[in-house]
């Protein structure tokens, strides 16, 4: 192997929050970013796909659902998914 190619895997992982929890919650963080993130995109799901693959080149393929906040600045430079 080249001595200047470094290989990298990492990965970021968050628990999900109860549907339940994210309704109760979900205004009250929209409106303590509205001055910032006044356009709210109406794009609310994000589907998840996550492939897991292991030494006997066996994968499987797991697919969900997740609800979002996505909002936009005013002049839609810049956003924020949550």
């Amino acid at each position: 192997m080249n001595e200047n190619l470094i290989y990298v895997l990492a990965k970021v992982d968050f628990g999900s929050i109860t549907e339940s929890r994210f309704k109760d919650r979900a205004d009250a963080v929209q409106e303590a970013l509205r001055k910032d993130y006044p356009i709210v995109n109406k794009n609310n799901i994000l589907t998840k796909i996550q492939f897991d693959f292991n030494q006997s080149n066996e994968h499987k393929i797991q697919q969900s659902n997740e609800r979002i906040i996505n909002l936009c600045s005013s002049n839609r430079d810049w956003g924020v998914r949550i």
